[in-house]
């Protein structure tokens, strides 16, 4: 048994996260380069030519219609103190698929997000946040949604856990990592969104 494999594109930086376009010829990815404090968002043609620079950030989903892309960057405009450590929060944005049109998406300032992920229909946004606490007053990470236009965030799960990498299945059921039990596990929950 064989399949072709081949290198899109070559480079001394550590290439991650890809997110394939619907119609799959192109795909948008975080490199992190050695050169740069930050990641960067880039794209290229799965046909292997020159890879574009988008812009900072990460974690890039390609929506369903391919036209833009949701992602998450460090705001270096804001810090918060946590358990005497300093962080940056991460926020969400969208950009067209060529980079233009950045829009930032979420607000916060003392809590992080990750994994930003689309929805099927392209109108909600789902992600990882630890902005709610445990019982024990500790900040944890659930997973939360929230519209495209930046309105309406809703957390879908709660627990003492941590809820992370989720991704919106075409059944309906939003999948998710967690360590429930004590153990790293694939959950899935019904998403009750508000109208």
């Amino acid at each position: 048994m064989g399949a072709e494999l081949r290198v899109l594109q070559s480079t001394t930086a550590e290439d991650i996260q890809p997110s394939l376009s619907p119609n799959g010829d192109w795909l948008a990815y975080t490199s992190n380069l050695k050169s740069s404090n930050q990641p960067q968002i880039w794209t290229v043609n799965t046909s292997g030519t020159l890879p574009t620079q988008l812009r900072e950030g990460e974690s890039p989903c390609v929506s369903i219609d391919g036209e833009k892309i949701v992602f998450s960057r460090t705001d270096n405009n804001h810090s918060y103190n946590r358990n005497d450590t300093i962080i940056k929060p991460k926020q969400i944005w969208i950009m067209n698929k060529d980079g233009s049109g950045e829009t930032q998406i979420s607000q916060n300032t003392d809590y992080d997000i990750s994994n930003p992920r689309w929805s099927p229909d392209g109108k909600w946004i789902i992600y990882s946040c630890d902005k709610a606490k445990d019982n024990k007053g500790r900040n944890n990470y659930d997973i939360w949604c929230i519209k495209s236009d930046g309105t309406s965030e809703t957390q879908l799960t709660t627990n003492g856990s941590v809820d992370d990498c989720p991704y919106w299945g075409i059944d309906g059921f939003v999948y998710f990592r967690s360590n429930r039990g004590g153990f790293w596990n694939i959950w899935r929950v019904v998403p009750i969104l508000p109208n």
